[in-house]
C-alpha cells in the first residue's frame, strides 16, 4: 500500500465500519430490505441534488451501463446480504468477514487485471485468512450475548456479500477508470435503489409508525456513509487499484468491533480473537511488499 493511499483507506474503512453498527441499530425497527432501500433512497436524493447544483448530470450509454452493473454487484446485493446477516450475528463479526475482501479481491484481480500479480506469499495469506473465517464458522461465533437460531447463516450471508463486493471493485477498476467520479457514484446508487424498490414494495414490511429517534439517526447516518463512502471508494479504485481499496477490510472490522462494544453491548470472545488474528496475519502476507 502506498503512503498516499493510506489516509483514504483508513477513512473509508472507518466510515463503512461505523455504518455497519448504525445498520444493526436501524434493524431494531426496520426490516433489512426496507432499511437498505431507505438508506439508498436518501443517498440518491443527495446525489441528485449535488448533480443538479453542479450541473454535471452524467451522459453516455457506457457510464450508465457500467455504473449500473457496479451498483447492483457492489451495493444492492452486498448491502442486502450484510443487513440480513446482522439478524444472526454482531456488526463486529459481520465486519470481520469483510476482512476477507483483500484476499478474495487479489485472486479475482490476478485473472482480470493485468497489473495485479499472485505470488506465493499472497496464496499463503489467502489460505490463512480463509482458515480464520472457518474457525469462526466452525465454532458458531456470533458476538451477541443472546445468539439467535441459524447463526451460521449469518456467516454464509456475509461471505456472499464479500464475494459480490470484491467482484464489483475489480469490475470498476477494469471498465470504469476514465469515468466521472460523481456521475459514476450517483448512477451506482440509483441502480441499487431501483433494484431494491420492487422487493420492498411487494415483499417487505416495517412498522414506520413505530420508528424512534435513534433509528432515524441511524438511517440518516448510514445514508451519509453511502454517499461519501461511494465517492471515496471509486476514487481509491481509480487512483490506486481494486486490491488497495480492499485493504479497507483491515479497518472496517476494527471500527465495527470497537463501536459495537461501546454502543450496542456486543462481545468479543477468545475464539473471535483467534479468528481475527488468523485473518489479519493472512492479510499481512497478502499486502506486504517482497524484498
Amino acid at each position: 500500500m502506498t503512503v498516499r493511499a493510506l489516509p483514504h483507506v483508513v477513512l473509508v474503512g472507518f466510515l463503512f465500519g461505523s455504518g455497519m453498527v448504525a445498520t444493526r441499530l436501524g434493524l431494531r425497527v426496520f426490516s433489512a430490505m426496507t432499511f437498505n432501500w431507505l438508506v439508498l433512497t436518501l443517498a440518491s436524493i443527495a446525489y441528485i441534488g449535488t448533480l443538479a447544483v453542479l450541473k454535471r448530470w452524467p451522459r453516455g450509454k457506457d457510464i450508465w451501463r457500467h455504473a449500473s452493473i457496479w451498483g447492483i454487484l457492489g451495493a444492492a446485493l452486498p448491502m442486502s446480504l450484510f443487513a440480513k446477516s446482522l439478524h444472526y450475528q454482531s456488526s463486529g463479526l459481520a465486519a470481520m468477514m469483510i476482512a476477507l475482501a483483500p484476499a478474495i479481491t487479489c485472486i479475482m484481480a490476478y485473472y482480470v487485471l493485468p497489473e495485479e500479480r499472485l505470488t506465493a506469499a499472497k496464496i499463503s495469506g489467502v489460505t490463512l485468512a480463509l482458515l480464520g473465517a472457518l474457525v469462526l464458522a466452525a465454532n458458531g461465533e456470533t458476538g451477541l450475548s443472546d445468539p439467535p437460531e441459524g447463526i451460521r447463516a449469518g456467516l454464509a450471508l456475509s461471505f456472499l456479500g464479500v464475494l459480490f463486493g470484491s467482484s464489483s471493485d475489480v469490475y470498476a477498476r477494469r471498465f470504469m477508470q476514465d469515468f466521472d467520479l460523481l456521475g459514476s457514484a450517483g448512477i451506482r446508487t440509483f441502480a441499487a435503489t431501483a433494484v431494491l424498490t420492487p422487493v420492498v414494495i411487494f415483499g417487505s414490511s416495517s412498522n414506520f409508525e413505530a420508528v424512534v429517534t435513534p433509528s432515524h439517526l441511524a438511517l440518516v447516518y448510514t445514508a451519509l456513509v453511502i454517499f461519501a463512502g461511494t465517492l471515496m471508494t471509486f476514487n481509491i479504485i481509480r487512483r490506486f487499484g481494486a486490491t488497495i481499496m480492499a485493504m479497507a477490510g483491515f479497518i472496517i472490522p476494527l471500527a465495527a468491533l470497537l463501536l459495537g462494544v461501546l454502543m450496542l453491548n456486543e462481545t468479543v470472545t477468545p475464539v473471535m480473537a483467534l479468528g481475527i488474528l488468523m485473518i489479519f496475519s493472512g492479510l499481512f502476507l497478502v499486502v506486504r511488499k517482497p524484498r
